[in-house]
């Protein structure tokens, strides 16, 4: 699941478009068809079935109660959470957004752009391996038509770095796009 404020959906667009079509999971983001009818109730399910959530970090995704939601709900359960920091250098979340996430190790993507894309992608691709159980990721892989396993841009197999742990809103218009 990729949980974002409208600033910074083009990078997430690309990186649920990396997910789908290079590591051939099933991802969920509200633009890419998550909102049905109702917006608490849908990311509710998203929450509810992810496998781990992506949440991309800046000031005005603090801000936003639907984000707050998500992430709060998330936590509630135990989903897996990494945190990508967006914002310009020197920021840091605070308020609720930093007593949620302050022990949690966090991914940079402040300075993603056309030519890092890749780079940045790989860091994610081997941090979602590191905090998602395998057979969690396997079936979700499967799920979306992919065998169980990432192949990087070379074509080899690769489990990413890192060990598995085995861890454990408003309704109607959504805050995150105000």
């Amino acid at each position: 699941m990729l949980s974002y404020q409208k600033e910074t959906r083009k990078t997430v667009d690309e990186i649920y478009h990396l997910l789908k079509q290079k590591l051939h999971i099933n991802v969920w983001m509200d633009k890419q068809g998550g909102i049905t009818n109702s917006v608490t109730r849908d990311m509710a399910h998203a929450v509810e079935n992810a496998i781990c959530i992506c949440c991309f970090i800046t000031p005005k995704y603090q801000e936003s109660k639907n984000c707050e939601s998500e992430l709060s709900y998330a936590l509630s359960r135990g989903v897996p959470v990494i945190p990508i920091y967006m914002a310009e250098k020197g920021w840091k979340p605070s308020s609720w957004l930093g007593f949620k996430i302050h022990d949690l190790l966090h991914l940079n993507f402040r300075d993603t752009n056309e030519t890092n894309i890749s780079e940045k992608f790989q860091e994610l691709v081997d941090k979602i391996y590191a905090v998602v159980p395998d057979y969690d990721l396997q079936a979700a892989m499967a799920e979306e038509g992919g065998d169980g396993y990432y192949y990087g841009d070379d074509g080899a197999y690769s489990e990413g770095e890192g060990s598995n742990v085995d861890g454990e809103n408003n309704d109607e218009e959504g805050d995150d796009e105000e």
